[in-house]
């Protein structure tokens, strides 16, 4: 402020003609475009603040942005144009640190460290909320996420996308040596989010705003205009380092792409072998067990028997109606094992929206005929998943036995088997791309982990084999024939093997399911109707 009231003609700036009359007086377009490359700069770090949008909400940010940031964007730059003005001394081509007087010196190096840390940090926050809307939408793996506000859900971190920033930084430090050498990786990374960002915007001011075409295309339009100048001018710099972010966005987009085909698939693979598996299914099949005195025999299939104990089995849908699948991991428990436990509990875990759920809220029940029961345990995305606070609950509201005062609990785990023979082989690109799958399933979080009984003696992984060859991805139980004749004979039904195979090809990774997310649960839930159960 001190600059420009010293030069006050450069308030002349705010005349966008002497703008246009820089631009006329630039002699070729390459000159042009470098120009624009350093020009870009300046408008760098403003979005800092947006990116924490979530975290604090609209009306936060709009206060901030237009009373303190704008505004003091707008005095730092008049002061240095004012301090170029005037013909002082610019100590080290750095004009900000020049007009600082001797004395204020430490204080400004301690203010801009102080602003770059505030802005690093605006930016991990805005990460935190990328990574947590991608896992929401099923684009990426589900990590654990802390919470930290008990207001806004918004407010959270992610420890996993912490450490991968912080690796990252290091390794730019170490490749790019000096904030200079940066600049043209940094320039290209902001002029393509800004391009991205307006192009974006056309549809959603088309789509979901309903604005016409002519108004969306006329403002935003404009702006991708100006965009894919500063985003062509830093092209210029991509030997020099503007590459990086390139490869960062590259790889990043294969993870995301690999995670949404991997899990539609595998998902597909899962319906396909409870197709016509229904609950109404399961309930007969249990009724003629317990006529049986729990040894079902049915020639020329194998004896199904009940086993004596109560078996918590996990499912990522909630079970609700006779006509919902039965889940794959009690299936596939059923198809090993050839026993059903005699009181079988589907649980599935659902956050909401609110910080906490009121203990009377906590658990609703559905009971269905021959000791079937399905449980949906609701947590706020403030509190911690733990079973065993409730498990006594739980034992009352599926109305078990005094005797039942253990259980098991079943979590299904998918394991790749991959065809060995050459002529059954899947695709070389295929096989890179399981490779890539397997490993983020290796960082995601499953059930068992976010309820606390991961290390539990009585947790069962009921291994969920998806074999894979050249012809898709398919449930498969694998024993190993005697005969060669009866290798493609179901050891079940002695009769060939019915199971299905899913094409990569042909599977939507749109229709991939994510968590499930259940805003109301019906205060009293009725047991349904089984008049139509098949005898």
């Amino acid at each position: 402020l001190a600059w420009i009231v010293e030069e006050p003609q450069i308030l002349w700036a705010f005349n966008p003609w002497y703008a246009v009359m820089f631009v006329a007086s630039v002699s070729g377009g390459m000159q042009l475009a470098i120009l624009l490359g350093v020009i870009v700069l300046v408008i760098t770090g403003g979005e800092a603040p947006f990116a924490d949008l979530g975290h604090v909400g609209r009306r936060a940010i709009r206060i901030g942005w237009f009373a303190v940031v704008y505004p003091a964007l707008l005095l730092n730059y008049l002061g240095q144009g004012a301090y170029v003005l005037s013909g002082s001394a610019v100590r080290d081509g750095n004009v900000f640190f020049s007009m600082v007087p001797d004395w204020l010196a430490i204080p400004a190096v301690l203010i801009a460290t102080a602003a770059a840390v505030i802005a690093s940090q605006a930016l991990i926050s805005g990460d935190f909320s990328l990574g947590s809307q991608a896992i929401a939408r099923g684009m990426a793996p589900r990590l654990f996420i802390r919470h930290t506000s008990d207001q806004k859900e918004g407010q959270i971190y992610i420890p996993s996308v912490n450490w991968a920033l912080c690796i990252g930084c290091v390794l730019l430090v170490l490749w790019f040596e000096s904030p200079s050498r940066l600049v043209s990786a940094y320039g290209l990374a902001v002029s393509g989010v800004m391009l991205g960002t307006s192009i974006v915007m056309i549809a959603v001011s088309r789509y979901v705003w309903k604005w016409s075409w002519f108004l969306a295309i006329g403002i935003f339009g404009t702006f991708s205009i100006i965009d894919i100048l500063f985003f062509g001018a830093n092209m210029l710099k991509f030997l020099h380092g503007a590459f990086v972010p390139i490869c960062i966005g590259i790889v990043l987009f294969v993870m995301m792409q690999t995670w949404r085909w991997g899990s539609a698939v595998r998902r597909a693979a899962h319906r396909a072998y409870t197709d016509g598996r229904d609950i109404a299914w399961l309930v007969d099949l249990k009724r003629r067990l317990r006529e049986s005195n729990g040894c079902l025999h049915d020639p020329p299939r194998r004896d199904l028997k009940e086993l004596d104990e109560v078996m918590i089995v996990m499912a990522s849908q909630p079970v609700q109606e006779l006509t919902d699948h039965v889940p794959i991991t009690e299936r596939t428990f059923q198809k090993r094992f050839h026993a059903i436990p005699r009181e079988l509990v589907f649980l599935t875990v659902i956050r909401e929206h609110q910080a906490t759920i009121p203990d009377d809220e906590r658990i609703s029940v559905i009971h269905f005929p021959e000791h079937i029961t399905s449980v949906l345990a609701r947590f706020g995305f403030l509190e911690k998943p733990s079973l065993h606070p409730f498990l006594e609950r739980i034992k009352t509201e599926c109305k078990l036995g005094l005797q039942d005062h253990r259980c098991v609990f079943a979590s299904g785990n998918d394991v790749f088997i991959i065809a060995e023979k050459p002529s059954e082989r899947p695709s070389a690109l295929d096989r890179i791309r399981l490779s890539l799958y397997q490993l983020q399933l290796w960082f995601t979080l499953d059930g068992p982990r976010s309820l606390g009984i991961d290390t539990e003696p009585g947790l069962t992984r009921v291994s969920i084999p998806i074999r894979i060859d050249c012809n898709g991805w398919r449930v498969e139980i694998p024993e190993s024939a005697l005969e060669t004749s009866e290798e493609k004979i179901d050891p079940d039904t002695r009769q060939p093997s019915e199971t299905k195979s899913v094409k990569p090809d042909e599977v939507d990774p749109n229709e991939t399911e994510t968590e499930p997310k259940m805003t109301k649960v019906p205060e009293k839930l009725q047991p349904p109707d089984t008049s139509e159960l098949p005898m």
